[in-house]
């Protein structure tokens, strides 16, 4: 699942708790919304899409 998913799933009142990338994938049990998702867009615009690194830098993993 990627950010665009987890937007949405947002936008819908659900939350994703799994997101992928090129590196693997995350499991965070809270879910993957708000300033996260937003993280992941800044992320994604700097060319540095890696789902693990995002996670890290918002101290869900």
């Amino acid at each position: 699942m990627t950010w665009g998913v987890a937007k949405k799933l947002e936008e819908l009142g659900a939350q994703a708790v799994t997101l992928s990338g090129p590196d693997g994938y995350v499991y965070d049990p809270k879910g993957v919304t708000g300033k996260k998702v937003e993280y992941l867009l800044e992320m994604r615009a700097s060319g540095r899409d890696e789902v693990k690194d995002a996670m890290l830098a918002q101290g869900t993993i």
